[in-house]
């Protein structure tokens, strides 16, 4: 085959890749000072409905970020807390401290399926910044989970991708 088929068929691999929901980015042995750019990723890299899992092994999805709803340069963003054996124990405490810090919580709906679900809006995803809040709310939540601060996690980056990054105001 002559190289510009290759080229073409490589191009279109890529853009299939590119479009393709589903994890597309996988982080393994992270320390919590990768946080604020997964968040950041997170902001400018997905379209809404987007997550960010953050995971231990032996334990599983520890937390959830979610892009619920947003649109150019603003974003609402949430953080759960899946609830399961062993994280039932500690959300009252996990509720009392993210509470303390001036979080909003958002109402359960029928049978709750996270302990704590926090809301954090993002006025401007692009400001140097934009991710702190996210990353303070995990990081909170990690200590009141029993995480040391050398703990190591897998961050996943899921959902559907954009051209956001490409269309950025000045």
């Amino acid at each position: 085959m002559s190289s510009w088929k290759w080229f073409a068929i490589g191009g279109v691999v890529i853009f299939l890749l590119y479009y393709a929901d589903g994890v597309w980015l996988i982080l393994r042995g992270q320390g919590r000072e990768r946080l604020e750019s997964a968040v950041k990723a997170l902001l400018t890299l997905t379209e809404n409905g987007g997550v960010l899992e953050i995971v231990r092994r032996g334990r599983g999805v520890v937390l959830l970020f979610c892009r619920h709803d947003g649109q150019a340069n603003w974003a609402e963003l949430r953080l759960r807390v899946p609830r399961t054996d062993w994280s039932l124990p500690f959300g009252p405490e996990l509720k009392e401290c993210l509470a303390r810090h001036g979080y909003e919580f958002v109402a359960a709906e029928g049978p709750a399926e996270w302990i704590a679900e926090v809301q954090m809006p993002v006025e401007d995803i692009w400001a140097v910044g934009s991710a702190a809040r996210g990353a303070e709310a995990a990081n909170l939540a990690l200590d009141e989970l029993g995480f040391g601060k050398d703990a190591r996690f897998i961050l996943k980056l899921k959902g559907k991708k954009n051209w956001r990054l490409m269309s950025r105001p000045g």
